[in-house]
């Protein structure tokens, strides 16, 4: 945010009605991102990212039961010494991730980049999908 702040610093250099401090400048940044990230997951919107840098949202798909794709399960295996699989029992069988559209995106390079979302984001989205009918408000892939 501090490169983000530098450069607004020399946009806004004529118009001191735009002028505010780091402090400010980087509560509004936050409070944007949260605001984004409630209208993502919450409401389960899809965001178009300004200057055709694509889109982020959150798609489900439907699990593959095959063994080598689904993931081993460490904390019942160290209490209990079974070997158990995720199955998402509690989603009716869904998965569901943050994604990037890139395809409309017009960056050189674009393939070299790549969206990670909070660990924040990354529980808030599993909370939701643990909720009773928490799947069906999002879209398949």
């Amino acid at each position: 945010i501090d490169d983000i702040y530098v450069y607004y610093k020399e946009l806004v250099k004529g118009n001191p009605k735009f002028k505010i401090t780091k402090k400010i400048f980087k509560e509004i940044c936050n409070e944007y991102n949260k605001l984004l990230s409630y209208l993502i997951v919450e409401k389960s919107q899809q965001i178009k990212l300004p200057y055709r840098l694509g889109e982020i949202g959150i798609r489900k798909k439907k699990m593959n039961y095959d063994k080598k794709y689904l993931k081993f399960d460490y904390g019942t295996f160290n209490k209990t010494g079974q070997k158990i699989m995720f199955v998402n029992d509690h989603s009716n069988g869904w998965r569901a991730r943050w994604y990037w559209k890139k395809k409309a995106c017009h960056v050189k390079y674009k393939k070299y980049y790549s969206f990670v979302p909070t660990m924040t984001n990354k529980r808030s989205l599993a909370k939701i999908m643990k909720t009773k009918d928490g799947f069906k408000r999002y879209f398949a892939e």
